[in-house]
């Protein structure tokens, strides 16, 4: 666990808000559509990621490989976020997609649906020839819930052929990814990110505080997912540092 951390943001040491160098591990995370470092909410310290516009996101170019799944070793997105919305369209949570695709249609989708259930896609052709061949697969968590003010925990996990979501520790998903995007062209997207698909092209903002970011190249279990809940930011720290 702690070789395989490979990005940290706590965004405590705020530059400009179109570029991340916050945080501790590699550099190029961008900001984008109104995604900007703010001192009004954080989960840890005294700052968070705000997203104020409806297709705010961050961004990463070519961190999250499928070559890392199809050896076995998988990955972790892990963070927390608050304030989410409970508006009557689709919102995405995480993209990881190909960038020559000018529509960014990713392989690993989380996303929310009108009635603010969560799940993800599972394509059944590489090329996305027919859109409708695409099919959705949901859970039985509502995120509504989390409407509460409190800070809440989401970790995405995923293994090469199945992605899970975990909702404060809690297993909320799990379903397929039978198609792999081009490993030389990868972009994580965190936030909405419009295109023209039709559960995207009316986007809007999922949540407004995104904090305590990390990735892992390795796959979490169910007692790791938990750890990850409960962990403190000093320890992540010296595990990165390590």
């Amino acid at each position: 666990m702690i070789k395989n951390l490979k990005h940290y943001l706590d965004f405590e040491s705020p530059t400009e808000s179109s570029k991340s160098g916050m945080g501790k591990g590699p550099g190029g995370w961008y900001f984008h559509n109104g995604a900007v470092v703010s001192s009004n909410d954080s989960k840890f310290g005294k700052y968070s990621l705000q997203f104020t516009g409806d297709t705010g996101n961050l961004s990463k170019f070519n961190q999250v490989k499928t070559r890392l799944c199809s050896a076995g070793l998988g990955w972790t997105f892990s963070f927390f976020f608050k304030g989410i919305k409970t508006v009557g369209t689709h919102r995405t949570i995480l993209q990881l997609c190909n960038e020559n695709d000018p529509d960014g249609r990713a392989s690993h989708l989380v996303y929310v649906t009108p009635d603010n259930k969560m799940g993800g896609t599972r394509l059944t052709k590489r090329d996305w020839s027919d859109i409708n061949e695409t099919m959705y697969i949901g859970c039985d968590i509502d995120l509504s819930t989390c409407n509460d003010n409190e800070w809440h925990h989401m970790a995405v996990v995923g293994s090469g052929s199945k992605t899970k979501i975990y909702i404060d520790g809690l297993l909320a998903c799990t379903y397929d990814v039978n198609v792999a995007q081009d490993e030389d062209n990868y972009l994580t997207v965190i936030g909405n990110r419009k295109s023209s698909l039709d559960f995207e092209s009316n986007a809007t903002q999922l949540f407004e505080y995104f904090d305590y970011f990390k990735f892992y190249d390795c796959e979490f279990s169910e007692e790791e997912i938990l750890a990850l809940v409960n962990e403190k930011p000093g320890l992540v720290r010296l595990r990165l540092l390590s």
